[in-house]
């Protein structure tokens, strides 16, 4: 195998389930009335950096593991090298700078854009959903479909993905990684493209693993990765004309709680719509909220093929 051929081997995207199905599986996106005007008036949804996310541990998780993994890489080698030849001290370099990699992927203000959904088995009514995402008064459940939204994402350069919340299988994936870009690094003269690889790969797995704990959650995501500047190793396909390459240039910002969170807008725009469903969130005036609810979606125009109803659930006392 050349070097180039070696790299470009190394590039190949990680694997996992994907998040496609019928135009009539939905997925859930809870947010908080405001959220919901912002997402129906202007048509699109705000992939946020992960790194800026409300909970540090969805971030916090997926670090540790990584390091904790390279970590056991580079102990292994040190314990276990003898007269310490040149490949053995290139590898643990390049661990290293894989580690110094890692540790740094929150200083990094445009690490990774992602939005995030519930599988459908609720309709997009969980109680649980509705504390966590919805607001202390009501909120909105956006049921979308997987089919046309996975479309979307993937011709403006995104992945959709179920997250893995399996310790061992986050483990056994980082350490495949691993094996396979040190056997690059060690045949290329450039290990710059190494650790570039490295960090695109990063960014992934940090947006797509989650805390055992959260299993229940059952989570999905669609997210992208800048950085990476050949178009084909975001495309398995090499499917150029059809897939948007990733533009920093739209990176946008807006105020947060406690920071400046940076975000891209993702256009919603499409013929069928994505939004196929609509539920307002357990409110005190219910009558209101769905009859201001179902004239909003109507005014603008996505009512069509899309039902607005009311949650179900309501908040114990």
């Amino acid at each position: 195998m050349t070097e180039e051929q070696n790299v470009q081997h190394a590039e190949e995207m990680p694997k996992g389930p994907k998040a496609v199905g019928g135009p009539n599986d939905l997925i859930y996106h809870y947010t908080t009335t405001k959220g919901f005007y912002g997402i129906i008036e202007d048509k699109a949804l705000w992939a946020s950096t992960i790194s800026s996310v409300n909970d540090a541990v969805e971030v916090k998780y997926p670090i540790e593991l990584i390091s904790g993994v390279l970590d056991s890489e580079i102990e292994i080698r040190r314990t276990t090298i003898s007269g310490s030849s040149p490949n053995d001290e290139q590898e643990i370099q390049t661990l290293t700078d894989f580690l110094d990699a890692t540790l740094q992927f929150t200083h990094t203000p445009t690490d990774a854009f992602v939005c995030s959904f519930c599988a459908p088995e609720d309709r997009g009514d969980s109680l649980s959903q509705w504390r966590a995402y919805a607001g202390k008064h009501s909120g909105f459940s956006i049921g979308f479909s997987q089919f046309i939204l996975n479309k979307l994402a993937y011709e403006k350069g995104f992945w959709f993905q179920n997250c893995i919340y399996d310790e061992k299988e986050q483990r056994t994936t980082i350490s495949s990684l691993v094996s396979r870009l040190l056997a690059a690094a060690a045949l290329t003269t450039e290990p710059k493209d190494i650790l570039a690889i490295w960090k695109y790969h990063l960014g992934w797995y940090i947006c797509i693993f989650k805390h055992p704990s959260f299993i229940s959650e059952n989570e999905r995501r669609m997210f992208t990765v800048p950085g990476q500047s050949s178009q084909d190793a975001q495309d398995p396909n090499n499917n150029a004309e059809v897939r948007e390459h990733f533009e920093p240039t739209k990176i946008k910002h807006r105020p947060g709680d406690s920071m400046i969170i940076p975000y891209y807008r993702f256009s919603l725009e499409s013929e069928p719509s994505p939004i196929i469903h609509v539920r307002v969130g357990p409110s005190p005036s219910t009558d209101a909220a769905l009859a201001n609810a179902q004239d909003f979606c109507q005014r603008n125009k996505i009512t069509a093929n899309t039902k607005v109803e009311l949650s179900t659930v309501t908040y114990p006392n």
